[in-house]
């Protein structure tokens, strides 16, 4: 009788071995599976798919957890269930509790070091770069850019360029905003790259043109609504919108809540030119800040998707007030605001002098 017990104890530990050895094997190629996948995500620029990933993965960890777990307790139930002898019962009960224990602690402190080894590899990857001014130049307008990416090194996204016939922008505007004419040459005019925080509070690259007599006022003006982290949905010169006439065009920038500043074009309500011909004048978040005029008892609200905002008294961080740190900026600069004229209204508009 003993030396059957003694038979069926080295059976179901060696069953038991089995199972170790194939939970061992398990989890080696979980791991380099996931490790895998994670040099994957390091390379990737894109921050809100690394985020997502990340979230992903903590959620494939704890599900992976739960099915090594599961996966060793089935094994010991099959193993215990085949030993029709107690005392086998509870001496692999005993083995494979402390067994299954180290090896899942194990496991989890190997997965949680190569976890923050790559995420320390990660942003060691995204520390801040020494970039030059055609570099800045090369980065298109809505770019987003990390934090890290730009600590110490931010002002150098700020950057003012002449336009030259026949470059890069000039092709852009060419025939659209811009067009031969008396009143302004392409040489009194300047591009400038700044960075900007979007609706999102992410860090984006914004555009815009404007006088090269106030080019250096604007520069410095968004360098301190970024420092403020005031945000801008968007800066794209108002050609992204082109429709194929001034007018037009202009309602489909303003519509999109869009930020810019040169345009030859007249005033809205017609009749001469706007300062934003001149590149003098700059309209910020134009949807949320709208143009209102009121004449022969009927009010216009341009753009027209803006109206909803043109009740001044709602709680929006986006409104233009008198006193605001958008309003306080360019004043101080100054700059006088459209937000301050009686007929029209125009809570988007600053203009230089």
């Amino acid at each position: 009788m003993m030396t059957n017990n003694r038979y069926k104890i080295g059976v179901c530990l060696l069953a038991t071995l089995t199972v170790i050895i194939c939970v061992f094997l398990f989890l080696h190629n979980k791991q380099t599976s996931q490790l895998d996948t994670w040099k994957q995500v390091e390379q990737s620029t894109d921050t809100t798919k690394v985020l997502g990933l990340s979230q992903q993965k903590e959620g494939e960890e704890t599900v992976g957890q739960e099915s090594i777990a599961t996966s060793i307790a089935t094994s010991i139930a099959v193993s215990i269930d085949n030993s029709s002898d107690e005392s086998s019962k509870e001496t692999i009960e005993e083995m494979t509790k402390d067994v299954t224990k180290e090896e899942i602690t194990s496991t989890e402190g190997q997965l949680n070091g190569s976890e923050n080894s790559i995420r320390e590899s990660m942003a060691e990857n995204t520390v801040a770069e020494e970039v030059n001014t055609e570099q800045v130049k090369s980065y298109p307008a809505g770019t987003v850019v990390l934090r890290q990416q730009i600590d110490g090194v931010w002002e150098t996204y700020f950057q003012i360029y002449e336009i030259k016939q026949g470059d890069e922008v000039y092709q852009r505007i060419n025939g659209k905003s811009y067009r031969d004419n008396p009143h302004i040459t392409l040489e009194e005019l300047r591009y400038i790259k700044v960075l900007h925080y979007n609706f999102n509070h992410q860090i984006q690259v914004g555009e815009i043109i404007v006088n090269r007599s106030i080019a250096n006022e604007i520069q410095s003006i968004f360098k301190q609504l970024f420092q403020a982290e005031y945000e801008i949905e968007s800066m794209y010169l108002v050609d992204n919108y082109w429709t194929g006439d001034s007018n037009s065009t202009d309602i489909a920038s303003m519509s999109a809540n869009n930020t810019s500043a040169f345009h030859y074009r007249e005033i809205t309500s017609g009749g001469s030119l706007s300062n934003h011909a001149y590149g003098m004048a700059i309209d910020i978040n134009p949807k949320i800040n709208p143009y209102i005029h009121t004449a022969n008892g009927s009010t216009i609200c341009l753009p027209v998707n803006g109206s909803i905002y043109s009740e001044r008294e709602q709680n929006n961080p986006h409104f233009i007030k008198e006193g605001d740190i958008c309003y306080s900026i360019f004043i101080s600069h100054g700059f006088t605001w459209g937000g301050s004229w009686t007929n029209p209204i125009d809570y988007q508009h600053f203009e230089g002098r």
